[in-house]
């Protein structure tokens, strides 16, 4: 009766761990576990292996389940800061349940990508942190949009100052409509401000 059982356990098991993949694969997410020791320091990290995956790892031998591991990656310039915040703040669930950290990793190909932290901080009794439970996506996506919008709002306030120089340029006078047309965006700036 006993084999029965862990066969069947052995294929639930088996069908979870298709599923999850399946999930981390298709939502770009990754999962890891941060535990605490009593005096709050971080006693164990469990890295998910589709957060492996999304970082660009494949198991425990070329990512083992070590903070170092982490850190290592994430991208010179934001690795103080991230450090720094995760510290002070990764006991405030209200920053990490709702904001999250943002920080770009070098993944192991070389590539640089933006990623999102999430997570819950599990306390015990005495309100001391025991578990950090948490998911990272990649957000290089919508990075690169809000660059774009950016670039898009900067464009058409240049725009803007376009427009309304080319008024005083052709109330000046000075150039007709064909003129201002035939001139660069920066010449168009310069001329503006030369006239009006």
């Amino acid at each position: 009766m006993s084999g029965i059982n862990d066969e069947k356990d052995r294929l639930i098991i088996e069908e979870l761990s298709v599923t999850n993949r399946l999930f981390t694969d298709l939502t770009k997410a990754g999962s890891w576990v941060v535990n605490y020791a009593p005096d709050g320091s971080v006693a164990a990290v469990q890295w998910g292996d589709g957060f492996r995956r999304l970082m660009g790892y494949s198991d425990r031998s070329d990512f083992p389940d070590e903070i170092e591991s982490f850190v290592r990656g994430i991208h010179p310039e934001d690795r103080e800061v991230f450090i720094g915040d995760t510290t002070v703040n990764a006991f405030n669930e209200d920053i990490m349940c709702k904001k999250g950290y943002e920080f770009r990793f070098r993944r192991k190909d070389g590539s640089t990508r933006w990623f999102r932290s999430k997570g819950i901080l599990y306390r015990d009794a005495e309100g001391k942190p025991v578990k950090f439970r948490g998911v990272t996506i990649e957000i290089s996506r919508e990075k690169e949009l809000d660059t774009l919008y950016a670039q898009l709002q900067n464009e058409s306030a240049s725009l803007n100052t376009i427009h309304d120089s080319g008024g005083c340029l052709m109330s000046s006078g000075r150039l007709s409509k064909r003129r201002i047309r035939n001139l660069s965006r920066r010449q168009r700036i310069s001329k503006a401000a030369e006239y009006c």
